[in-house]
Parts: C-alpha cells; structure tokens; sequence
C-alpha cells in the first residue's frame, strides 16, 4: 500500500510486498516420471523471494536454500530474461517483477468480476471520495485485484497484487463471514492472529464473534487494525448461492472517516456492492 501526497509516495513494506500463490505443490511434480530440478529450484528461488521484503543476492539464495552458486546464477539469469526478477544494476541484487502477479490478475474469472464491479467501485468512490479496492482470498491471504484511486489530493493507493492480513482486513472479514461453511471453517483453521496495531484482532474467539457481527450486518470494518489512522469499511460481492467470491472495500484516513461514521458508510457501500452481487445470480 502506498500513501499519495501529491508527488510524495510513502511504502508499507509488508503492504506492498505480493506473493505468488500455488507453487508451493508445483514444486514437487514430476515431467514424464521423472523430476525436473532446475525448474524446482527455479520455484523454490521464486517462494523465498515472495517471502522477502527486499531485494536478494545470489550469494544469498544459494546459502539459505542450499543451491550450488552457479546453479543459481544461471537460474536467474533465466529468470530475468523472461521478466520474472528484475536485477538492479547498482547492487547487482535481484527482486520480484509483477509479471507473476499479472498472470494471476489475469485470469478469466477474475477478468469477469472486475468487469462487472468496475462501475460500481466509480460510484462508491464518486459518492464517499476515498479509494476503493476490489479483493479476492488467495491461499489464505486477502488479495487485491484492483483499484479505484481516490479523489482527494491525500489518498491511499492499493496497487495489485497487496497482500491483506486476514484478521485485520475489512475485505477478508466480509469474504470469510459469507463464505460456504466448509470453506470458512478451513480458513479460519489455518488464520494468524498477528498484533499489527493496538486494536488488530489477535485471538480466533474475538475473529468468530467479529465474522457473526459482520454476517448480520452486510459489511465489515476495519478500525485502524492493519494501519494506524488508517479505516476501511468492505462489503461482500456474493454469488448465486450466496457464498462470498470477493470483496468491495473503502479505505481512507481516520479523520476523514470517521468511526461514528463506519455503519452508516458500511449500508451505503453494502447497498452498491448489491448490484455486483444480483449480476453474479445472487437472489435469482
């Protein structure tokens, strides 16, 4: 995530970093009965580097993994060639490009929804003027999709690919309450509860009674949980058998709004996502 000031950008380093979801069990599979080692270590380079928050070296990569330095070198000049890392010329250090998190944005369902909640996100944002985010749940971790920038000259950005803690997202908590019982239940198994601000939800009793307020309500908050002086108010997008398959959410700066305003904000942003969730077949 990224605060705008005019030309000012300020980074939240565990915000902006993104990971590449489903290659932890691509690691292992085998080509023609027989298993392909470069290509492994390839995807084992590519998990340990969405896991850092900073670029890497090769002299590094072959250490904490155990990989031969050469093996490595050659790896990610491969890597690199197709656009997968960028490597900066100053400290010949390597990072993550997007490139994998395009193919992921990409997909078709993906692809669909934001098609049909484009509109919908513009007219949140035309009515209240904050930022307005699509997410989806990704391997247990929120995930966002794409953005409306806010109108005033201090806003949040949200680029894709940002990661969401589970237990102090709006976005997560309106996905997970409306999710099919199985699904939640094995999400809710698999949630940590870091302490990322005084007020973020650290225990799965205070989650499960949170999830039961936002069920009952349409929406969910997010007091200043993730960031300080930072609140969001997501609504679920839900399909035809009323299981959430994203998440609608606005987020802007505590003072311009406010927590006496949270609810009332909450049923204007539930009342728009609707009109996502009746394309979807919900209600038919």
């Amino acid at each position: 995530m990224r605060l705008y000031f005019f030309d000012i950008a300020v980074h939240i380093p565990y915000m902006s970093t993104f990971v590449i979801y489903g290659i932890k069990n691509m690691s292992t599979e085998k080509t023609n009965g027989f298993q392909v080692p470069n290509l492994e270590r390839g995807l084992e380079i590519l998990e340990y580097m969405a896991r850092c928050d900073q670029e890497v070296s090769i002299s590094v990569l072959s250490r904490e993994l155990g990989f031969p330095a050469n093996s490595v070198m050659r790896i990610m000049n491969a890597l690199a060639h197709h656009g997968y890392v960028l490597r900066n010329p100053d400290t010949k250090e390597y990072m993550l490009s997007n490139k994998m998190m395009s193919i992921c944005v990409g997909r078709a369902s993906h692809k669909n929804l934001m098609e049909m909640s484009m509109d919908v996100m513009r007219a949140i944002r035309d009515e209240i003027g904050e930022t307005v985010v699509i997410s989806v749940m990704e391997k247990n971790e929120g995930l966002i999709l794409e953005q409306v920038q806010g109108l005033h000259p201090f806003r949040f950005v949200c680029d894709p690919g940002t990661r969401q803690a589970v237990n102090a997202s709006s976005s997560t908590k309106a996905i997970i309450a409306f999710m099919e019982k199985d699904d939640r239940e094995r999400v809710l198994k698999a949630i940590r509860y870091p302490r990322l601000t005084i007020n973020s939800i650290t225990s799965a009793k205070e989650f499960r009674k949170e999830l039961i307020e936002v069920e009952k309500k349409g929406y969910a908050l997010d007091r200043a949980e993730a960031l300080d002086g930072v609140h969001c108010v997501g609504a679920p997008i839900l399909n035809a058998a009323g299981h959430a398959v994203a998440a609608i959410t606005v987020t802007g700066p505590s003072y311009r709004m406010e927590i006496g305003e949270l609810d009332r904000m909450g049923e204007r942003i539930r009342n728009h996502v609707e009109q996502i969730s009746k394309r979807m077949g919900f209600g038919l």
